[in-house]
């Protein structure tokens, strides 16, 4: 069967992408005004959706596996992070969003945390079209694309939260204001138009939102 295929890298507690994997998802979309939404070039087309959301914390897949369950039962999460390289790194459960309920979740300890590049996780899921890709990974956004060249399928559509670089290296010296630039320009070298360019506020904090089209 045909299907259009969404990738959402960074699930935090909401996997708010994994409604697309459901048949009545048009419904989702057109009666919830939270729900995260498509581009108006994707509503027409009658063909289903299959979801996969990454996160490379064994606490988020907890999270959002159970709680999306019955929402999308056929969405697909694994705890995998992505970078520009593939490494492991071994530490403990982070336990970030007190306030959004991680708090009812066991901590892993001696976490392997895995990290591949994202041309590896394309063929690591035998995908051989993607529709659809949704990046909110806290200051990794500009990793993922350092090896867009190998790529052997470029996604239609990039949702993209940007966040400051947030490797110990860079934490402090390139903003996303010094960045972004670099980051969208790369991009419309590869054909993507920014249909999509707002400043987000969270209380103290800033987060440009684009979306691209190819």
């Amino acid at each position: 069967m045909i299907v259009r295929t969404v990738i959402q890298l960074g699930l935090h507690t909401s996997a708010g992408w994994a409604y697309l994997a459901r048949d009545d998802w048009r419904e989702i979309h057109d009666e919830r005004i939270e729900i995260q939404k498509v581009p108006d070039c994707f509503l027409d087309d009658p063909t289903p959706f299959r979801y996969f959301g990454l996160d490379c914390c064994p606490e988020s897949i907890d999270y959002v596996a159970v709680r999306q369950q019955e929402y999308a039962p056929s969405a697909k999460f694994m705890c995998l992070g992505v970078s520009d390289k593939a490494y492991t790194n071994v530490g403990f459960g982070w336990n970030r969003w007190q306030d959004c309920g991680w708090h009812s979740i066991e901590l892993h300890k001696n976490v392997v945390y895995l990290f591949l590049p994202f041309s590896m996780i394309l063929r690591l899921l035998e995908i051989e079209s993607l529709d659809i890709l949704v990046m909110d990974i806290d200051g990794y956004e500009y990793l993922v694309f350092n090896d867009v060249q190998y790529w052997h399928t470029l996604p239609k559509c990039i949702v993209m939260e940007l966040h400051d670089f947030n490797l110990p290296e860079d934490r402090g010296r390139r903003t996303f204001g010094e960045v972004k630039p670099e980051l969208l320009n790369k991009l419309t070298g590869y054909g993507y138009k920014v249909v999509f360019d707002e400043i987000y506020e969270y209380g103290q904090c800033s987060e440009p939102h684009v979306k691209l089209l190819r």
